[in-house]
């Protein structure tokens, strides 16, 4: 009986002494006492999403993605890049959600993190250079940061991405999460890529044909997994410094190579106008794998 008393006193004991640490619900933010909290940086790598707006139909596309990968290389991990297509096969509806949104007025345009240049978000190539904006959107000091694992299971992906601030913000913030896949290509006739530059000796495209047959389409958005002016985050619109903000989602990749496919998401905030939208940051990883907050 003694032992059996020194026993129940025991456990009653260590009962009392284990401490219930605050933490977040991976699905939704929200405190659950049985969950860790994460502790966010308070610093963060800007990075810039440059969202081109694409057509196989547009003859002077190819030479508006080769800019952009010339700006990859010359940014190794800083600048992330996702094609956004309409009028052949790729079309997704985030092309009109953007046009609504920013205003699309031509192909062989882009948008920097969504930035305005000359009272317009979206910008045409032949002033991409000119307007300096690839280094004023990574020069901006980043006040939020975000992490991304990702999972592959069958036909079926599984994402987790948690965004933080190291600052207290007010106004309408969302989370936007893209798929793209990389090298896309196909048989049918609208795949086939209109050349502008098939007879200009110093282009890349040159003598390629008019249209490129078996052309590759680089970074093609193939799905957003939250709404298109993304998912709120906020909480009575504001966003609080420190608090780490994580949401899952879960998709079907059945129509996609899975080995060409990464996760984009970013941190937007929504605003009143064209000129009033912003990316203030952006992660990325290839599907299947893990990126860390930097």
């Amino acid at each position: 009986m003694k032992n059996a008393l020194y026993l129940a006193f025991a456990i009653l004991f260590l009962s009392a002494c284990q401490k219930n640490e605050p933490g977040f619900d991976s699905a939704d933010g929200l405190k659950n006492s049985n969950v860790l909290q994460e502790v966010a940086p308070t610093t963060f790598t800007q990075k810039l999403l440059v969202e081109m707006y694409s057509s196989a139909v547009c003859a002077t596309c190819p030479d508006a993605i080769q800019k952009f990968l010339n700006y990859e290389s010359q940014y190794p991990g800083r600048v992330i890049g996702a094609d956004i297509h309409t009028f052949d096969p790729m079309d997704v509806p985030m092309y009109d959600t953007l046009d609504n949104m920013l205003n699309i007025t031509a192909f062989s345009s882009g948008s920097f993190n969504r930035l305005p240049y000359n009272g317009s978000a979206v910008i045409h190539k032949t002033e991409w250079s000119s307007s300096n904006i690839v280094n004023t959107a990574l020069q901006k000091t980043a006040n939020c940061g975000l992490k991304i694992n990702s999972t592959i299971t069958g036909n079926n992906a599984d994402i987790l991405v948690s965004c933080a601030f190291n600052t207290n913000l007010t106004g309408d913030y969302r989370l936007t999460v893209y798929l793209t896949e990389d090298s896309v290509t196909g048989s049918a006739s609208g795949y086939n890529q209109s050349n502008y530059y098939n007879n200009t000796p110093s282009s890349p495209f040159y003598q390629l044909g008019n249209p490129i047959v078996g052309y590759y389409h680089r970074d093609v958005l193939r799905k957003v997994l939250t709404a298109g002016k993304g998912n709120n985050i906020t909480n009575g619109g504001a966003v609080t410094k420190g608090v780490v903000i994580n949401k899952t989602f879960t998709t079907s990749i059945s129509n996609y190579n899975s080995s060409r496919l990464t996760v984009i998401a970013f941190v937007n905030k929504v605003g009143s106008t064209t000129t009033t939208q912003e990316i203030l940051n952006v992660q990325k990883v290839k599907l299947g794998r893990n990126q860390n907050w930097d």
